[in-house]
């Protein structure tokens, strides 16, 4: 089976995920469990792929706010030096 089920899960349950205050959330438990059932994954696997999939998603949030936090200073930077300041 390999690592492939749990990326292809988090690639299909990617647009699970809600939005609060601007940033997307996690992806939740409730549509990981859904997606066991529909896949007709067995509970190990299951608790595997919460465990990954969860994993997974931290990095890939981490790796958005990353991004956000870095275009926000570039344009920060930007208006200065458009404003003439430092």
């Amino acid at each position: 089976m390999g690592l492939e089920l749990f990326y292809t899960a988090f690639l299909d349950l990617n647009s699970c995920r809600g939005l609060g205050y601007g940033e997307e959330g996690s992806i939740p438990w409730t549509a990981m469990a859904e997606y066991c059932v529909h896949k007709g994954i067995d509970q190990e696997t299951a608790e595997d792929l919460f465990y990954l999939v969860r994993m997974i998603d931290n990095e890939y949030l981490k790796y958005k706010r990353d991004r956000v936090k870095r275009e926000m200073q570039k344009n920060d930077t930007k208006g200065k030096m458009q404003r003439g300041k430092p």
